[in-house]
């Protein structure tokens, strides 16, 4: 049996769900630093999940980092 985003990569989601997370993950930034953070997350992010089926890193792990990138780029209360 496998799980959801493993059966969706299998049946050519992958980008759906690639979408949904940067979005969901720059709304959550948003909330949270304010708008220029979240555009460096949305940035970040995709970087991340461009590039992590060539580093040997779990993917959620590279998203958690994407998240952390643009929060600590993005600098205090979005200014």
């Amino acid at each position: 049996m496998t799980d959801a985003i493993s059966l969706a990569l299998q049946t050519g989601l992958g980008p759906v769900i690639g979408v949904v997370i940067i979005i969901s993950l720059m709304g959550l930034t948003y909330k949270i630093a304010g708008r220029i953070p979240a555009i460096i997350t949305g940035i970040a992010s995709t970087f991340v999940l461009i590039f992590m089926d060539f580093i040997p890193v779990y993917w959620g792990i590279g998203i958690i980092f994407g998240l952390i990138a643009g929060m600590v780029l993005g600098g205090k209360d979005g200014y």
